[in-house]
């Protein structure tokens, strides 16, 4: 199955979606300026993890080069 080719049509029977994890995250009491500005400056990208764990494919590639330009 090609990742870079959006033309082709994603055959499910071949290669099926599955879940590979879930993350709970649980309510927090903010109780002070300081944690709201902290959790409010918080962020997640692929693209700071483990390189085994990076999106791949051109397609995903461009799109990781441009989210870090744009907030590191």
């Amino acid at each position: 199955m090609s990742i870079d080719d959006t033309t082709i049509v994603w055959n499910e029977k071949e290669s099926p979606f599955f879940t590979v994890g879930r993350m709970t995250v649980k309510h927090q009491q903010v109780n002070s300026p300081k944690e709201s500005d902290f959790g409010e400056n918080l962020s997640f990208s692929p693209a700071n993890g483990l390189a085994v764990h990076r999106p791949v494919g051109a397609i995903n590639q461009s799109v990781t080069q441009h989210c870090l330009s744009y907030c590191c």
